[in-house]
């Protein structure tokens, strides 16, 4: 992605392989369960573990879409950030409604592009985002300032859920 190559390593996929077979060579579909990239296949297995519904985080570009704020271009960068967005709403969990819970990503590197997106999105009916548990190891404000404060404010206003996934901030 944008000159840059990201890496995927095998550990995103080891669901139903030993522990000793984990490893962070990339692996190919013929190697990995078809839950982890096909809705169906996944619903199947979610049946199978008696698991009623899921929230599923995103992972190529970073559990919270960090890879993104090192595209140059922000303008196709955001257009990515959307088009997961529309996938990941409209035919991931749209494919099962009630089995999965949305959860966005969003454009972390502009505060007035986050309060859009997730406006945005709670339109589509999703009322989660992910967000990362470090945006100074990322180049941005601190937790801890007041460039959040939109965000914030506006999940209180809309009832969105921040979602953090461990690891979403060790990354720059």
């Amino acid at each position: 992605m944008d000159g840059r190559v990201l890496p995927n390593p095998g550990t995103n996929a080891v669901v139903g392989n030993p522990p000793e077979e984990y490893g962070m060579e990339p692996l190919s579909y013929d190697q990995i369960r078809k839950g982890v990239y096909d809705v169906h296949a996944r619903i199947d297995d979610m049946n199978v573990n008696g698991i009623v519904g899921s929230l599923c985080f995103g992972s190529i570009f970073g559990f919270e879409g960090g890879a993104f704020i090192n595209v140059e271009n922000k303008d196709h960068a955001l257009t990515l950030v959307k088009a997961y967005n529309d996938w990941h709403i409209d035919e991931w969990c749209g494919a099962y409604p009630g089995r999965f819970i949305p959860c966005a990503i969003v454009p972390l590197w502009d505060i007035k592009l986050i309060v859009e997106e997730i406006q945005r999105v709670v339109k589509k009916g999703c009322r989660a985002i992910s967000f990362t548990d470090n945006p100074a190891a990322k180049k941005l404000p601190s937790l801890h300032s007041d460039y959040w404060e939109p965000l914030w404010k506006i999940c209180a206003d809309e009832g969105v859920i921040i979602c953090n996934h461990i690891g979403s901030g060790n990354v720059p």
